[in-house]
């Protein structure tokens, strides 16, 4: 594999399963792209939430870590969030997020992941902001298992930046996907395995990130 392989130069043709395609991906390589996840209608209304809801003031300053150890550190990320949940949520957000919830069921039943919780929040990124190389799932203590995220920008293109960069080895940096977010487009990896950074973007960037977990060992 070249040392970079840019997803949005030949995207696959939209799958008529996209559960199955996700599944499958995952169990070959551990991480899925999947084009027209949503509709674009659908997208669209997402970002326009989204939008409404940045005028009234409802996304704060991401920061890192969790309960005791949050802290915001602005060197490692700089993205702006609301967390999502269905009595916080929009309508077309409300149905993405029992999607999510169909989807935790597929890959329950395909892959005998054990999930069962949901976080999810919606992301800006501004002009000029970015989120450093990290894992979602490598603390103690967090059980977060797949990673999802959707993506709500059209027209998107390479000199806009802000692309998802996603290593395929833990231990090097030579070998990584390149994934442009595009709108529909739905990207999923296992929380442990992939480090993954958000490059720097020269426009307004959103998207959706969710994490499923698992439950913790008894």
């Amino acid at each position: 594999m070249s040392r970079a392989a840019i997803y949005e130069l030949h995207p696959p043709e939209p799958p008529a399963e996209p559960f199955a395609a996700i599944n499958n991906n995952l169990v070959a390589q551990g991480w899925a792209v999947v084009d027209d996840f949503v509709s674009p209608e659908w997208a669209a209304q997402l970002l326009e939430e989204q939008q409404l809801q940045a005028r009234q003031g409802a996304f704060r300053l991401a920061g890192i870590g969790r309960n005791h150890v949050y802290q915001l550190d602005s060197e490692t990320r700089s993205d702006q969030i609301l967390w999502l949940e269905q009595g916080n949520s929009m309508p077309a957000q409300r149905q993405y997020l029992d999607l999510l919830e169909e989807l935790r069921r597929s890959v329950n039943r395909d892959l005998f992941l054990g999930l069962y919780d949901l976080e999810t929040h919606a992301a800006i990124y501004p002009p000029g902001s970015f989120y450093s190389r990290h894992l979602d799932g490598f603390l103690k203590g967090n059980l977060r298992t797949l990673t999802v995220i959707l993506y709500l920008n059209r027209n998107w293109h390479s000199s806009d930046g802000g692309a998802l960069r996603l290593y395929l080895h833990a231990n090097q940096d030579s070998q990584f996907l390149e994934v442009l977010p595009e709108s529909g487009r739905l990207v999923a990896f296992f929380s442990d395995i992939f480090y993954h950074e958000v490059l720097e973007t020269r426009r307004k960037r959103s998207s959706i990130t969710s994490w499923f977990s698992r439950r913790p060992q008894q």
